[in-house]
């Protein structure tokens, strides 16, 4: 027989081994509570991914198809889903901004004579009728943000009273600063005058304009919470290399 087989015969008879597995048991929790109090969690408060703890499967995906936000991404969250979710999204908001300025144009300039239409292929004519779909498709998802934004617990809510009410503000505010000079001019006394031109401006701003406004304000202000989280970070680490370990942390880790 070899030395290899009769040790662990030796080590499993001997009279130490209930202690030393007790004392192994003993070192591992330390080490463990040591980096517990030596390395806190890295994303805190808002910075870090809501508690998804007894969300049903439902409220998951449309939290996940809605929120492809920084903050929200954790492993709970990883993988196709939130790529497709941030593809989708990036789409949409590219054609809600396309069709939003010919709206637009087509609403305060002069009407155009139209184009005759140049035939095109099956593929183009399916791809182009996928992101129509699409497009059209992220507008509720737009909506429901605001939804999930006022349910997050994350933050307090009278900071999300005072985030809500500034996205109104800026778009009841919008026709006086984002248009173009020429159609700032025209508004609203054309609209006013024409009511067709009216409930077509209204339609392109609930279905085009408020959608991409959520995207944009949605994604400023994760900018602004990960920019301020990093900072606060890098001050946190520079602050532990010069005391790695400090004296409260030594003092819980002894008692």
């Amino acid at each position: 027989m070899s030395d290899e087989t009769k040790q662990p015969q030796t080590e499993s008879k001997s009279p130490y081994a209930v202690e030393v597995d007790a004392l192994i048991n003993r070192f591992s929790a330390l080490v463990e509570y040591a980096q517990t109090l030596a390395f806190a969690p890295l994303r805190e408060g808002i910075a870090a991914p809501p508690d998804m703890t007894g969300w049903s499967r439902w409220r998951r995906i449309a939290f996940l198809i809605s929120s492809p936000l920084p903050t929200t991404w954790s492993s709970e969250t990883q993988g196709n889903g939130i790529v497709v979710s941030v593809f989708c999204w990036s789409v949409a908001s590219l054609y809600w901004y396309i069709l939003a300025n010919a709206s637009l144009d087509a609403i305060f300039s002069v009407p155009q004579p139209s184009v005759p239409r140049t035939e095109t292929s099956i593929l183009i004519e399916a791809i182009s009728t996928a992101i129509f779909i699409l497009t059209f498709a992220m507008i509720p998802v737009a909506y429901w943000r605001w939804v999930e934004f006022f349910r997050d617990q994350r933050y307090p809510i009278r900071w999300r009273l005072i985030l809500a009410v500034g996205f109104v503000t800026l778009a009841i505010s919008f026709p006086y600063w984002g248009l173009l000079p020429e159609y700032q001019a025209k508004f609203p006394a054309l609209l006013l005058e024409d009511h067709r031109r009216l409930i077509v401006f209204t339609t392109v701003y609930a279905l085009l304009l408020l959608p991409l406004g959520t995207f944009l304000y949605m994604g400023a202000g994760e900018i602004g919470i990960m920019a301020g989280w990093l900072c606060t970070t890098l001050v946190c680490y520079l602050r532990s290399a010069h005391n790695p370990l400090p004296k409260m942390h030594i003092r819980k880790l002894a008692l």
